[in-house]
């Protein structure tokens, strides 16, 4: 029996496929980062829905050429789960987690919110071992491991190089 894992040119063709969606979600992740750094500061001084405004808006500049690269070669074919999946993203995912993280983090301050990007990979991960059965490898287990270590270090008080004046200067006024 022959297949497409049975080609080695199929097989580096793979990876590379896999490279580039690694290093999308590291950019994501990334991005995600910055974005509830900065988040934080900027709900001191816009409402939320603004913010989120700017932000889907400037999203835009990303997503503009792709639309036009689509609208060269032409749409696929969209069938209502895939439509309903988007819609759920965008409603659920998108504005509704954004406008309860954007009136939590003057609360609990951006330095604590953040916190919470180190759980996503964890549940994700997660969701995969128990909905899609994937299996429990050494990378995964290492992987939790280092995101517990991380929550560990970030979550503990006194355990931050500087966490005595963090939460002073997180805390002025204009601070991002």
């Amino acid at each position: 029996m022959t297949g497409r894992f049975d080609d080695p040119r199929q097989q580096i063709a793979d990876l590379h496929h896999v490279a580039i969606g690694d290093a999308l979600i590291l950019c994501g992740l990334l991005a995600a980062a910055l974005y509830s750094v900065l988040g934080a500061g900027m709900a001191r001084k816009y409402a939320p829905i603004a913010i989120m405004a700017y932000a889907h808006a400037g999203s835009m500049l990303v997503w503009a050429p792709v639309l036009a690269w689509y609208a060269l070669r032409g749409f696929p074919v969209v069938h209502w789960p895939a439509t309903a999946s988007v819609v759920y993203l965008g409603l659920v995912t998108s504005l509704l987690c954004y406008l309860l993280w954007f009136a939590a983090a003057p609360v609990v301050g951006a330095d604590r919110g953040a916190v919470t990007l180190f759980v996503q990979p964890l549940v994700g991960a997660l969701l995969g071992l128990l909905l899609l059965h994937e299996p429990l490898t050494l990378a995964r287990a290492v992987g939790a491991a280092l995101i517990f270590l991380a929550l560990y270090l970030t979550s503990v008080p006194g355990r931050r190089p500087g966490a005595a004046g963090a939460r002073a200067v997180n805390d002025a006024p204009g601070a991002l």
